[in-house]
């Protein structure tokens, strides 16, 4: 019994560890003296690294043999998700507010939600479309735009971040199969080297370089990588091996929150009216939608 409470105890602070860590990861693509795509790439590449020494000194095999050469497809598509999100991500951060990357990149669950029901063939409770109508208004509201003048819409900021959550959705979708059948670690090696991947070929076409930037600039990129990705990601994952993914994904809301507290509080952006009703609408919205999953995955 004091060995479940105390496993108990560690998994809730390392959802906690894990939220406040995702929270940072946009105040590392706003600090650091580079493009966000260059960020990413640094903060990917040092997970395939860590991940990397890990398995070497530890002298195991990333996955089980056993396993269908096809599954090997899930952390693959997984990743290039994920760097096309990142890609999309970071971008709009440079020509946005972080609170409104972050919380237009969290509708994800919408897309995860259409899919689930257009496509997997899942069934939700009729009061996904109410999260659903919520999220839609709040990111309308966030975004800014104004119909009889669409030049209030900043496509490389607001419409970036929507688009990014696309993507997002679909890094969560095969997250969730690909873990099924890959350890935490083995998925973090594999998705993050496909997207590491992804992100390279970005910059490469697009001019952008790797290198000349400052000392400063690159420990950005070494904590980005460390603290935001492989930390945050871990903390989730290990936190979901003890609590129940309902628990997790209402906990979660708190992350773009915390994101938009410690942007107002260390780079200073201001937090509006419009932010708050917009935000408060998705939020809520986004938890309608966990909600309505989980309430047809326990009935």
């Amino acid at each position: 019994m004091v060995i479940m409470k105390k496993n108990a105890t560690i998994s809730y602070l390392s959802l906690i560890l894990g939220i406040i860590f995702l929270s940072i990861s946009p105040l590392f693509v706003r600090w650091a003296d580079a493009p966000g795509v260059v960020t990413s790439f640094y903060r990917m590449t040092t997970v395939v690294i860590i991940t990397g020494l890990i398995f070497l000194i530890g002298k195991k095999p990333v996955v089980n043999q056993r396993i269908s050469k096809k599954l090997w497809l899930l952390p693959i598509l997984g990743g290039i998700f994920s760097g096309i999100d990142h890609t999309l991500w970071s971008t709009s951060i440079e020509s946005t507010y972080v609170a409104n990357a972050t919380l237009l990149n969290y509708i994800a669950p919408l897309w995860v939600g259409l899919v689930a029901i257009f496509i997997l063939r899942e069934k939700y409770k009729s009061y996904f479309w109410a999260g659903m109508a919520l999220v839609l208004a709040g990111a309308w509201i966030i975004s800014g735009v104004n119909f009889s003048d669409l030049s209030t819409f900043s496509m490389r900021g607001e419409g970036f971040a929507i688009i990014s959550s696309i993507f997002y959705a679909g890094y969560f979708i095969f997250s969730q199969r690909s873990r099924k059948h890959f350890p935490v670690l083995s998925y973090l090696l594999i998705s993050s080297f496909a997207a590491m991947s992804v992100l390279l070929i970005i910059i490469i076409s697009t001019g952008k370089t790797l290198f000349g930037y400052s000392g400063n600039t690159y420990l950005l990129f070494l904590l980005a990588g460390i603290i935001s990705q492989f930390g945050g990601y871990y903390c989730i994952n290990y936190a979901l091996g003890e609590i129940p993914a309902s628990i997790v994904s209402a906990v979660l809301i708190l992350q773009p929150v915390l994101t938009a507290l410690l942007a107002a509080q260390f780079v200073g952006e201001p937090i509006g009216v419009g932010q708050l009703l917009g935000g408060g609408l998705v939020l809520v919205g986004v938890y309608i939608l966990n909600l309505s999953k989980q309430s047809e995955a326990t009935a």
